[in-house]
């Protein structure tokens, strides 16, 4: 995802400028923590994820794991890509949030987008290896 740049965390080399701001590409945002004990089979934590663009409609929602605990960029030693899957922004409103939410059993984690103001959903179910 991207973030506003933070010299503190964020590789230089990842950085942009846009619009007088400065920002941070490949930012690896944590749904779960390594160690974290959670129910198999339950929704974990909806994120909301925003388009770049006021004109954005699509997005793919790349889904990363790491072998570290708080890894900072998806480029990070460690983190690996598990998978992907298409969502739809909304063409107009206010809210034009997409919530991400994940659900972990066994070999396989079920990732949905849901779009805030239509309740539209994205499902995917990725497998593990």
């Amino acid at each position: 995802m991207t973030v506003k740049f933070d010299k503190t965390k964020h590789k230089s080399e990842y950085s942009y400028e846009e619009n007088g701001a400065n920002w941070a590409n490949f930012v690896f945002r944590r749904h779960v923590t390594k160690g974290q004990t959670i129910q198999i089979g339950e929704w974990f934590e909806d994120k909301e994820y925003y388009p770049d663009s006021d004109n954005q409609e699509k997005a793919v929602v790349y889904v990363y794991a790491s072998t570290e605990k708080e890894p900072i960029h998806t480029t990070d030693e460690g983190c690996f890509c598990i998978g992907q899957f298409d969502i739809e922004f909304p063409k107009s409103g206010k809210q034009r949030a997409v919530k991400v939410a994940m659900r972990f059993g066994g070999t396989e984690i079920e990732v949905r987008g849901v779009v805030g103001n239509t309740g539209k959903q994205f499902p995917k179910n990725l497998r593990l290896l």
